[in-house]
């Protein structure tokens, strides 16, 4: 937990799941980069919530001094989320429902 300055995360699962397993793993201030078509900017209401709650925020600016391309979603720390992560079970049917709910 909180040990690494950045995670990468490609094809391994949705926003909402990535979000949630990965942000524990950073330390604050640290980025999370998930390879994919869609971009920070394109996230629903509901994923830009979850991932504020786990202490994620886009952060676009960063990418040009981390040498990231223009795919995917550039995350960085601000805080910590409280209670995550959860079961996966759990984790999964939220996403489902987040993703639902749009």
């Amino acid at each position: 937990r909180g040990a690494f300055d950045m995670v990468v995360s490609r094809a391994m699962a949705g926003v909402y799941i990535c979000a949630e397993l990965g942000a524990p793993l950073l330390k604050k201030e640290g980025f999370m980069y998930l390879y994919s078509n869609q971009t920070g900017g394109g996230l629903s209401a509901n994923i830009m919530s979850h991932c504020e709650a786990c202490g994620l925020a886009v952060d676009e600016g960063a990418r040009g001094e981390l040498g990231i391309a223009e795919d995917g979603i550039l995350f960085i720390k601000t805080g910590e989320g409280r209670g995550i992560p959860r079961h996966f079970s759990v984790i999964k049917r939220e996403a489902a429902r987040a993703e639902n709910a749009n």
